[in-house]
């Protein structure tokens, strides 16, 4: 059964260089790499994201969608979005 974890991502801030989204896939990567964010465990929902961040839901969505392109991530319509086995 997939496990809820909490990100710890840190601050995302337009005053970093870097745009927000990849910001936020930087973390991502990191976490995983770092092995804080176990395989199948279960992300927040873009909104809930965009609101821990405080930036917007496209940005959450551009991020995932980066991710899920690299292959770290992988979405389930109807149960969310988790991290893959192999992802790093």
């Amino acid at each position: 059964m997939p496990t809820r974890m909490s990100l710890a991502l840190g601050p995302v801030s337009a005053a970093v260089p870097g745009a927000l989204y990849q910001q936020i896939v930087d973390a991502v990567k990191r976490e995983v790499g770092a092995g804080r964010l176990a395989p199948n465990s279960v992300l927040p929902s873009f909104r809930v994201l965009a609101e821990e961040l405080l930036v917007s839901v496209i940005t959450v969505k551009r991020a995932y969608e980066e991710l899920e392109r690299e292959g770290i991530i992988y979405r389930r319509v109807g149960l969310g979005t988790f991290v893959r086995r192999s992802g790093a």
